[in-house]
């Protein structure tokens, strides 16, 4: 035989008690079986010939013997339990719209990280266009000097690293940052080649003379479109420590 926990108390019972030994209560079985009771119970009703009462089970009238219809057990208020019906549970279903706008946030979020990431590097860089103007009022004496030279249909990009050389002496009077000035790796750029002694410079101050190196290289090479004229900042090794970025010349960066 085999036995359940009661679920008050957890005592062991077995399948066909009606009721638990250690706390009292009813088990499903007992319940099942008082119902059965009831729905077994029988019910007077009416013959149908004398009016007399008769049992719903019986089945004919024992007074005068008129036969009772099996509808009326059937029909008893006591038999005519409907079982329950279960009702599934519906599944959630995902709304399109919402998953549309969620989507939409994502790229709009996506292209918001890409432009920061391309602005990250002039950020710090900001204002170039206004930078000091010491190089720019020296860049004025090499075009006085060269005004006595007849003028040439098309710039020369060799005459113009020449005027830049020119320009560099001037502001690096002992050759102290500057040691080289060479054509550059595309059209419009120009390669400066710095001494060790750039690398002991701060961080700022390595900034603003590369951005004052900048200004100077677009003042002679193409005054009209400066973003044209690009600069790369490299040592002694031949290792890249600065220069114009790749979206634009004007903006400049330097080694942390």
């Amino acid at each position: 035989m085999s036995t359940s926990p009661c679920k008050f108390c957890g005592h062991p019972v077995s399948s066909i008690a009606t009721e638990c030994d250690q706390c009292g209560a009813g088990t499903p079985y007992g319940l099942w079986l008082e119902e059965d009771q009831k729905l077994s119970r029988p019910i007077l009703i009416k013959c149908p010939a004398c009016d007399s009462d008769v049992s719903n089970q019986a089945v004919a009238c024992p007074r005068c013997g008129q036969p009772m219809r099996t509808e009326n057990r059937q029909s008893s208020p006591a038999q005519t339990t409907q079982p329950r019906q279960l009702i599934p549970k519906q599944k959630s279903k995902h709304n399109p719209l919402a998953i549309g706008c969620l989507a939409i946030i994502g790229l709009v979020a996506a292209c918001a990280i890409f432009t920061n990431i391309m602005n990250s590097g002039g950020s710090r860089n900001s204002g170039t266009q206004n930078s000091s103007s010491t190089p720019l009022s020296v860049t004025s004496q090499p075009a006085n000097t060269s005004s006595s030279q007849p003028s040439a249909p098309q710039r020369n990009n060799s005459d113009d690293i020449q005027k830049y050389r020119t320009i560099m002496k001037t502001v690096d009077r002992n050759g102290d940052i500057v040691t080289n000035v060479a054509q550059g790796r595309m059209e419009g750029e120009v390669r400066i080649t710095v001494s060790n002694l750039w690398h002991y410079q701060p961080y700022q101050v390595r900034l603003q003379t590369a951005q004052n190196f900048w200004s100077a290289w677009a003042n002679t090479h193409s005054p009209n479109d400066p973003d044209k004229a690009r600069i790369r900042i490299v040592d002694l090794n031949g290792n890249e420590v600065g220069g114009s970025r790749v979206w634009a010349g004007s903006l400049i960066w330097v080694d942390d």
